[in-house]
């Protein structure tokens, strides 16, 4: 991982490259549970074409040889992803019903004042 945290791809090493961004990944459900959400989706952006250059440049013989470590990596990166989404759902959630509830009290004001002038 570099200072910032975040861990650097090279594009040189599929494996080391896999892991990096497993870590990334474990990276961005820590920030995703902070409330981090614009560090989250701009390391989303930098990870989405990583990802796809690693599999990208894999070969045929590092795909035989490594097959139950890249199976191993992208299932983590997808559960770690599920994991986000899911902290993205319930924020998206608790915000509609919060924004419900404060509509809700407005109009709940509204009518009192209405009733109150009368």
């Amino acid at each position: 991982m570099s200072e910032d945290n975040t861990p650097r791809f090279s594009g040189n090493d599929p494996l080391g490259d896999l892991s990096v961004l497993v870590k990334k990944s474990e990276y961005m459900l820590k920030l995703a549970k902070a409330g981090e959400w614009g560090e989250v989706t701009d390391l989303e952006a930098e990870r989405r074409p990583q990802l796809e250059e690693l599999f990208n440049s894999l070969d045929q013989s590092t795909r035989e040889q490594s097959s139950a470590q890249l199976q191993r990596g992208i299932e983590r990166i997808l559960e770690l992803d599920r994991k986000i989404i899911a902290l993205g759902q319930e924020l998206k959630t608790a915000t509609a019903n919060s924004f419900r509830q404060s509509r809700s009290a407005r109009r709940a004001t509204a009518v009192y004042q209405k009733n109150d002038a009368l």
